[in-house]
């Protein structure tokens, strides 16, 4: 945060921050710190992964399902980013299965 101070479009130590935010569970932090990491550098292979951890933690899994596909895209489809997605992925269908399971019954 202090070197912020000096120079606040630096894509790595936005990211670097990022990732402290991400093991502290400090997920919203983390999410600007590699979106602004993004913006400084738009090919940051890390602003899109931090990025899409924040928004995992958040429970945006959309958005970092997004995030992850772009890695893919990226990275040829690297295999970690693919199981990564792979989680997300499963995490939103589980979801969607909860969420069907406690819906309101429908009357006709």
């Amino acid at each position: 945060s202090k070197a912020l101070e000096f120079t606040s479009r630096d894509a790595a130590l936005l990211s670097n921050r990022a990732i402290c935010r991400i093991k502290r569970k400090f997920f919203l932090g983390a999410e600007a710190d590699a979106t602004l990491a993004l913006q400084a550098d738009p090919n940051f292979v890390k602003g899109y992964h931090r990025r899409a951890l924040a928004r995992k933690g958040l429970g945006e899994h959309r958005a970092a399902l997004n995030d992850f596909e772009t890695l893919l895209k990226m990275r040829g489809g690297a295999p970690e980013f693919a199981k990564e997605a792979a989680e997300v992925r499963a995490e939103m269908k589980e979801l969607k299965e909860l969420t069907a399971e406690h819906a309101a019954p429908q009357y006709i």
